[in-house]
């Protein structure tokens, strides 16, 4: 049987995505950070004490 790696990793990250924006609940600094191809935004954010789970 044959799995297509990316479309399960596709999945997983619509999944991951659609989870976070639920927990978000419509905050800018979600879209905007789910908008961004900028990887070193995402890694200042991520480690950022006091940030919410989501981000």
């Amino acid at each position: 049987m044959f799995v297509d790696t990316l479309s399960v990793m596709d999945e997983e990250l619509r999944s991951l995505m659609d989870r976070s924006r639920d927990e978000a609940a419509g905050s800018a600094a979600y879209d905007l950070l789910a908008a961004t191809d900028d990887n070193e935004v995402l890694a200042r954010v991520l480690v950022e004490p006091g940030r919410p789970l989501w981000a």
